[in-house]
Parts: structure tokens; C-alpha cells; sequence
């Protein structure tokens, strides 16, 4: 029925306990369990490869770190091109994916991979959707930018709304893991289900594959709490610590500039808070006990870029 159903996108246990409750609502929900071996006994059950675990964990990636910024956080990224069979150019998309408190994927076409297109797409969205307390996002230009010591403007966008900007680490896009897999089922359940012939046929379906996302999260709009004066405006970057030229520390980057840390610290992620107002750089690590800092120093605003946010430091 769902699968059929031109308007449903989703059609694992939570859809199907949904679609059930909708169609007998005072009938008892069958378990997950149940729904489940329903799907696998009729051959139906999608085939997952087994992933590895605790690679984060042995790594020290920083998970609680991420967490104590704020509730709700979301991960934003370009889909990637797509492309209508018979048409050289290509389609751009902006994903954004909600990994608390709800699973929330959102998808829009945007004209092209700009930071114009990012931070207009982007606000739209959580303006439709609600503003989170923290963005995970990664390193690519229209999101990042270029320069030493720059405040990118899609941060600069995001601080103003009170929402943490968080860089994953280069060319890991397991960091991205939320908004990877929202990608994911949007090129299987979406691009990969029709035969697009036009650009406003994709509009048409995108609208029908957001209501269907909403649905599946049981998404509520919630209300934006007033200005928090106790905000910290801050950039923070998630970084693999690697080894320097010479081979006797540990280096990592961080807003263009590279950033010398003691050499145990090699092969380990670890995490930095750019503090704006303080203009300070604090790195910590993180173990199965907590989050430790272990580096702090002066981080100088570039002043090109200080003379353009003197907003969020007022």
C-alpha cells in the first residue's frame, strides 16, 4: 500500500505502524518486532550491511563535546549533482537533516553549490522547520569559505540566529554521518523511484517527499524561545590530529591557519571552540571520562573579517 502510494516515501516499521494507526485507530499498534518479522517472512526486508562499531569511540571522536552545544542539532550539505536524462545541466540540492530531538529530513533545489544558496535555502528551511541550537556542516567553500582567521559567512549567518556552527573533519564524511544518510535515502527513495522529465516535475515531487519526511518524524513546528543572552559566539571545528613535516607533533587545521599539538595526540580527533568575543582558541580531547581541554591561545580575527561581523560581538 505504501509502496504504491505516489506521495508515501517511507516504508519501513515506523511507516507501516503509522499508515496502521491512520487506517484502525482503535486498534492495538502491533510492535515493531511483529512488523518487522511480518516484512523479513515475505521476503521484503531491505538488506543492511553489518557496520563497524566503536571506531568513533577508539578514536576519541568527540561526541559529547558536539552534544553539551545545544539540544537540537542538524546536519547541512549539498546532495550533489543530479542529473534529467537528455539535459547537460545539472540540478543542485541543499539536504538538511535533524539528528535531535527528531529525525527530520528536508531536501530543496537551489540554483546552484553557493554560500548565497546555502545561507538563502538554509534559512528558509529552519524557518519553515525550526532554527536548531547547533549545525554540523563540511569544509566545502560554500559553507567553510576561504582565508586565514575569516569568519565565513554562512557561520556569520548562523551566530546571528544563535546557532553554533560545528566544521567536521576534511574528507570524513562519516562525520556527516546524519546528513550522509538522509543523502542516502533521498537518492534511493526519491531520485532513483521517478523518471523525471523537467525540473518543476522535481519541485512537484519534492514537495510531496518533504510532507512525507515530515510525517514520518511526526514533526511539529516548534516555537523559537526569545534571544538567549547567554549565547556564546563560536566556531568550532572537529579535527584528526596529524603529523607535522618533520615528524615530532601533532597538527591540525583550523580556520587556515595550522595549529601545533603534543604528538600523543596523533591519529585522535579532538575539538576546538573558536571563542569570538575573546578572540581565543580552545582545543580539548575527549575520553570515556569527559571532555578535557588541553590547549588554549590567542586566535586573532582576521580584521577584514572582524570589520564585517562586528554584530555578534556587540
Amino acid at each position: 500500500m505504501l509502496e504504491k502510494d505516489p506521495d508515501e516515501y517511507y516504508t519501513g516499521d515506523l511507516a507501516i505502524q503509522q499508515k496502521y494507526e491512520e487506517l484502525y485507530p482503535d486498534e492495538k499498534l502491533p510492535s515493531s518486532r511483529y512488523v518487522n518479522d511480518i516484512i523479513r517472512d515475505a521476503g521484503r526486508a531491505k538488506q543492511h550491511h553489518k557496520k563497524r562499531r566503536g571506531t568513533a569511540r577508539y578514536l576519541c571522536y568527540p561526541v559529547l563535546a558536539v552534544a553539551r552545544l545545544g539540544e537540537r542539532i542538524a546536519d547541512v550539505d549539498f546532495v550533489g549533482h543530479k542529473f534529467i536524462r537528455g539535459v547537460s545541466e545539472s540540478l543542485h540540492f541543499l539536504s538538511i537533516a535533524y539528528r535531535k530531538p527528531l529525525r527530520l529530513r528536508c531536501i530543496q533545489r537551489t540554483i546552484s553549490e553557493t554560500t548565497d544558496e546555502a545561507i538563502t535555502t538554509t534559512n528558509r528551511i529552519f524557518d519553515e522547520c525550526g532554527w536548531p541550537d547547533v549545525v554540523k556542516t563540511d569544509v566545502g567553500t560554500p559553507f567553510a569559505g576561504k582565508g586565514i582567521r575569516f569568519i565565513p559567512r554562512y557561520a556569520a549567518n548562523l551566530l546571528k540566529q544563535n546557532v553554533t556552527p560545528v566544521y567536521g573533519n576534511p574528507r570524513s564524511p562519516w562525520n556527516q554521518g546524519t546528513g550522509e544518510g538522509s543523502n542516502s535515502v533521498f537518492g534511493r527513495n526519491f531520485w532513483e523511484r521517478h523518471e523525471f522529465t523537467s525540473a518543476a516535475m522535481v519541485d512537484e515531487r519534492m514537495a510531496a517527499f518533504n510532507a512525507s519526511s515530515k510525517k514520518y518524524a511526526m514533526w511539529t513546528q516548534w516555537i523559537r524561545e526569545t534571544k538567549d543572552i547567554s549565547f556564546i559566539p563560536r566556531i568550532c571545528f572537529i579535527r584528526k590530529v596529524g603529523e607535522d613535516t618533520r615528524g615530532k607533533n601533532g597538527i591540525i587545521p583550523v580556520a587556515g591557519e595550522l595549529i601545533s599539538l603534543p604528538r600523543e595526540y596523533i591519529g585522535y580527533f579532538v575539538f576546538s571552540e573558536w571563542h569570538l568575543k575573546e578572540q581565543r582558541l580552545k582545543i580539548f580531547f575527549e575520553r570515556e571520562s569527559g571532555v578535557q581541554q588541553i590547549e588554549e591561545r590567542r586566535f586573532l580575527i582576521n580584521p577584514k573579517s572582524q570589520e564585517r561581523c562586528t554584530d555578534l560581538f556587540t
